[in-house]
């Protein structure tokens, strides 16, 4: 699981630290980044919980699996520039970023513009 590695890396954080942390030795934590092994669904949760991410996430499951889902929410480019602005700000929290478009496709149509402009705000911060 490609994603593990990739989370731990980006947390600095040693494949001893992380088992440590979830409660399995480290031998598993390497065998989980090399996907000589599946995390069983408890130690998928507790990944999920330590880095933030979604089960979804830590499973492969990608931007375009979401993109699909919200989709069907609504049409229109200015929806599918901010689904794509949700995905590429909150990468591996697909989940909140699901929920997010369902918050904004509930506001008047006349207001995505301004939901655009404040996500552009945030990903030029986070930059």
């Amino acid at each position: 699981m490609n994603q593990i590695k990739l989370l731990r890396k980006s947390k600095k954080i040693s494949q001893q630290a992380l088992a440590d942390s979830l409660g399995v030795s480290r031998s598993t934590i390497a065998m989980w980044e090399t996907s000589g092994s599946q995390p069983d669904n408890t130690s998928l949760l507790r990944l999920a919980d330590y880095f933030n991410v979604s089960v979804d996430y830590l499973l492969g499951r990608d931007d375009e699996d979401i993109k699909k889902e919200a989709a069907a929410l609504s049409d229109g480019d200015l929806n599918s520039e901010i689904i794509n602005m949700l995905t590429s700000l909150f990468p591996g929290r697909e989940e909140f970023a699901l929920k997010t478009l369902q918050t904004i496709s509930e506001i008047p149509e006349e207001k995505h513009e301004l939901a655009l402009g404040m996500l552009q705000v945030l990903r030029d911060h986070e930059a």
